[in-house]
């Protein structure tokens, strides 16, 4: 994983983990906001220079909430980060950045996880924790 993926899932991971809000917003909005009062962006964590942080406003799309992230992968080709929710949806989420930092996310669609025959997943099968990306840096789009 490159340095620039380590530090966008790890800051990310943390935005979406813990600043996840449970009001109604307009589709996809994002707000800015501090990971900590000991942190900023641009603030280095051990080895980690966080980039921003962002709070995701609970919002549904196509008929799945945005809530509940496990697992976040970056696809550098298609500027897409991916999350899987605890409920079996991938989310495709666009991020924003202003002068180098994080200052928004947008969510862009949403797929339930499915099993051979193009069924969703139940529980427990539909908890994701795990997600990875095939071929995000080769160059080529789709």
């Amino acid at each position: 994983m490159s340095r620039f993926c380590r530090v966008l899932w790890g800051t990310f991971l943390i935005a979406a983990s813990l600043a996840l809000s449970t009001t109604q917003a307009v589709f996809g909005q994002s707000s800015s906001t501090r990971l900590s009062a000991r942190f900023d962006a641009g603030d280095r964590f051990e080895d980690i220079r966080l980039l921003g942080t962002v709070r995701l406003h609970a919002v549904k799309l196509q008929g799945h909430r945005l809530a509940s992230l496990s697992a976040l992968a970056w696809d550098e080709d298609e500027q897409i980060l991916y999350a899987v929710s605890d409920k079996g949806v991938l989310f495709h989420l666009k991020l924003g950045f202003q002068n180098g930092m994080l200052d928004s996310a947008r969510a862009l669609a949403a797929y339930p996880l499915t099993d051979s025959k193009q069924q969703a997943l139940s529980y427990p099968w539909a908890d994701a924790e795990g997600l990875a990306v095939r071929r995000a840096a080769n160059g080529k789009r789709r």
